[in-house]
């Protein structure tokens, strides 16, 4: 089918007609077989010229619907899943972006969180639309990650305790503790009690320079732990 489209006009109109906001340079080249790598990447800027598709990224364009025309780019919640795939890079959305996915936060995150794998990825900031990514060595399971419905399909979001943990750990990359604590007591509002998350503290009950007994102790609640984990760990020590 592919094949029979001319005009590359008429073959990102199918594509949105089948529901798709965006598509990668590997797509064009196959759908353009029969023409030169000159003749598309001129076809692509003169597209990109009237608006109607935008370079998100090397490779990767948006096409821009009548809706976000205004905007002249799609807001990342519906474009980060196809972004990602054709980076094939595993990611999900966290920090200020999924607490607020999440209902916590009365104001919209000026910036996008995305946490992926190495290497590290340079940020995204094009038409006002800016994304920032944090590379993590370890990545966790995909399966850890909930699954919420845009426009176009589906985004990885990380869950409620995750996001609270990341809230602390990058604190420095959100505007510092103390907003992280803002957002984590509008987070807990919004959540389901998780009391396997509150972690048991064993304190040494001392005798002179003897440990005579073990308290297991608990945080009052699930805000007091991730701010005291916060105080903690939040640095690494100059000294290990």
């Amino acid at each position: 089918m592919a094949d029979k489209i001319l005009r590359l006009e008429d073959w990102v109109e199918n594509l949105q007609i089948e529901g798709q906001n965006s598509f990668s340079l590997s797509q064009a080249r196959q759908a353009f077989k029969n023409i030169s790598e000159n003749a598309l990447s001129l076809s692509l800027a003169r597209f990109s010229g009237k608006n109607k598709i935008l370079s998100i990224l090397r490779g990767f364009y948006l096409i821009i619907s009548p809706k976000y025309a205004a905007m002249k780019v799609i807001p990342p919640v519906n474009f980060m899943d196809s972004l990602m795939k054709s980076l094939n890079r595993p990611y999900y959305v966290g920090l200020l972006s999924a607490a607020a996915l999440q209902g916590a936060g009365h104001q919209q995150p000026q910036e996008f969180f995305v946490f992926t794998d190495m290497p590290a990825m340079r940020p995204i900031n094009k038409n006002g639309i800016k994304v920032n990514f944090l590379s993590l060595i370890h990545f966790p399971s995909d399966e850890l990650f909930e699954k919420i419905k845009t426009e176009v399909g589906y985004l990885n979001l990380s869950p409620a305790p995750l996001t609270a943990l990341d809230l602390i750990y990058f604190e420095n990359r959100i505007g510092g503790l103390s907003r992280a604590a803002t957002v984590l007591s509008e987070l807990v509002e919004n959540i389901k009690p998780y009391k396997g998350f509150i972690q048991p503290r064993l304190v040494p009950v001392m005798n002179g320079n003897e440990i005579t007994d073990v308290k297991v102790e608990y945080p009052d609640n699930f805000f007091q732990q991730m701010l005291e984990y916060g105080k903690r760990y939040s640095f690494l020590p100059l000294v290990n």
